[in-house]
């Protein structure tokens, strides 16, 4: 009796066995699963946040490059108005800033002379007198002008915008100085730039000598 007891009990125990094992590996493996989801759901969160992280960082950077970007750009055409006013005669200390090169400019523009090559000769001569007060304005100008085209951190509206800011500064004596300043060879670097960002948006055609009919170091796009 005993022994056939045990043997029922033992048959229902590999009965039991039989039935619950895969009930159980299948809660397991669902688990197991669940488990894995979960933990690709938590990564997936972190990479998420680690991304946005790296985006919010990305930028802060570029909002405080921009920021010196700004101020270096902001105290150089601080420093070019100061450099405009210093200006002057070497020989004379008459008039300054765009006075001077009202003085050094005015007599060009009825210049009695043949072609382009004489006016600029004219020019050369005119401004012996305040080269070395001109030298550091017109070097600080084209300083601002190349720091905001090279400037990688910088799109195309952004460059054009600064620039613009550039331009709004400068008068129209101004811009006739750097129009005959471009035609000479040691300023055919800034007909670079007078032609990429069109510089000459102050541009008074009676500032300038009338022989001047050929402008070859300047497109349409200069006087825009």
């Amino acid at each position: 009796m005993s022994t056939d007891l045990t043997a029922t009990w033992g048959q229902f125990g590999d009965y039991m066995g039989g039935t619950l094992n895969p009930i159980l590996s299948f809660f397991a493996f669902v688990f197991l699963v669940r488990t894995l989801a979960l933990q690709q759901q938590s990564i997936q969160i972190q990479k998420d946040e680690l991304s946005l992280t790296r985006e919010e960082m990305k930028k802060t950077t570029r909002a405080l490059e921009i920021q010196n970007i700004e101020g270096v750009f902001f105290q150089l055409l601080k420093r070019n108005t100061e450099l405009l006013n210093n200006i002057a005669f070497s020989t004379s200390t008459n008039g300054n800033g765009v006075q001077t090169l009202y003085l050094v400019l005015h007599p060009l523009i009825n210049l009695e002379a043949r072609d382009n090559e004489s006016v600029i000769k004219g020019f050369l001569n005119s401004i012996k007198t305040i080269k070395v007060s001109a030298g550091p304005y017109l070097s600080n100008l084209y300083l601002i002008i190349d720091m905001i085209d090279k400037n990688n951190e910088l799109d195309f509206v952004d460059k054009n915008k600064y620039i613009d800011i550039v331009k709004s500064q400068l008068t129209s004596w101004e811009v006739a100085f750097l129009f005959y300043y471009g035609q000479c060879e040691e300023g055919f670097h800034f007909a670079y730039f007078i032609n990429k960002y069109g510089l000459f948006k102050n541009y008074d055609p009676s500032l300038i000598n009338n022989k001047l009919t050929e402008y070859d170091h300047y497109d349409a796009f200069a006087f825009k």
